[in-house]
């Protein structure tokens, strides 16, 4: 490169010159205030986002939030329609009502009185498209109508009971309880290592307890300490 070649791409800067001076045909100035405000916006949403998981984890007593990675993901796209807002709302309102509702179930008692079946078709609301928003109205209404059926809810659960049972065992009778009740497939086999007692083999236990607390006129244990978790701990 020749000495002339050098002057004529040469651009003299000082302190004092403004950024059209030195780039003519970009705006720089605004070009660095967007980066600047960018920056700030993007570390503000981070902050904004921890703040409503903190919120959402202290509703709903669980430390994570099953989706919020994909719901962020999907809030990013091109799409913002408010079709597209409104589906977005409805996506972590869902994930977060599934938690809190499951909260409320265990820490109310609700879960202990129900059977596995019961258990099952209540899960099934909750990650179907009726799964029942939480509001104030829906939660006082909802648990006014569990409280009211606890007698149909248990009559269920022991008619679930003699269902899931095995008229193979003599000791079975179809018309009461007997003093002998046998149940199969409760443990896993692990090799010949170690046993455990599986998931719904503990439900299953707790669904043959149930009953006998109640006529014995005991306090049913907390399905998080009941019979079938007590023995999935010792397995």
């Amino acid at each position: 490169m020749n000495h002339t070649t050098t002057q004529a791409v040469s651009v003299d800067i000082t302190p004092h010159s403004g950024a059209g001076e030195v780039i003519p045909s970009l705006p720089v100035e605004r070009i660095v205030a967007q980066r600047n405000s960018g920056v700030t916006a993007f570390l503000e949403a981070i902050r904004l986002l921890r703040e409503a998981q903190t919120f959402i984890f202290e509703a709903s007593g669980r430390g994570w939030i099953s989706g919020m990675t994909d719901i962020i993901e999907r809030s990013l796209s091109a799409d913002r329609s408010a079709t597209r807002e409104a589906v977005l709302k409805r996506s972590i309102c869902r994930y977060a009502d599934r938690d809190i509702w499951t909260r409320l179930m265990n820490d109310t008692g609700m879960f202990t009185l129900m059977s596995e079946a019961q258990r099952k078709a209540w899960d099934t609301q909750l990650y179907s498209d009726d799964c029942p928003e939480i509001t104030l109205d829906n939660v006082i209404a909802t648990f006014r109508a569990l409280n009211a059926s606890k007698g149909e809810t248990f009559e269920q659960g022991v008619i679930d009971v003699f269902r899931n049972l095995s008229w193979d065992y003599k000791t079975h009778n179809p018309c009461l309880l007997g003093k002998k009740i046998i149940i199969d497939g409760v443990l896993d086999n692990h090799r010949g290592l170690y046993f455990s007692v599986r998931t719904y083999a503990q439900n299953r236990i707790d669904d043959l307890a149930r009953p006998f607390w109640l006529l014995d006129g005991k306090t049913i244990p907390d399905n998080r300490v009941s019979e079938g978790a007590n023995l999935s701990a010792v397995g």
